[in-house]
């Protein structure tokens, strides 16, 4: 009678070299695959408040080309509380960036 870690021992023996490495190999790369998709970079939520918000800026950053002091007041207070303060680089940095800089 066979002792169970015969058996087993016996069996993988069987199997060939070339697909047991194989096997290795895949279970590695899926590994690796499903490591990076849960701790890999996430995309960026896009919900409708976001949307509304870059719509927003768009809109603000090509009226005033850039220049914050070109702003209706009730926009550059909204401009400032969403940037924390920092309104002008903001809103310089997109008008930039979207070819609206005068």
């Amino acid at each position: 009678m066979a002792v169970k870690g015969e058996a087993n021992a016996d069996m993988l023996s069987r199997i060939p070299r070339p697909v047991l490495i194989a096997g290795v190999i895949v279970l590695i790369a899926f590994a690796g695959w499903m490591g990076y998709r849960t701790l890999g970079p996430q995309p960026d939520p896009v919900n409708e408040l976001t949307m509304a918000q870059d719509k927003w800026m768009d809109r603000i950053a090509k009226e005033s080309g850039g220049d914050s002091s070109k702003l209706a007041p009730e926009d550059l207070n909204k401009l400032q509380k969403q940037t924390y303060g920092h309104g002008d680089q903001a809103l310089k940095a997109y008008a930039q960036k979207h070819g609206y800089a005068k």
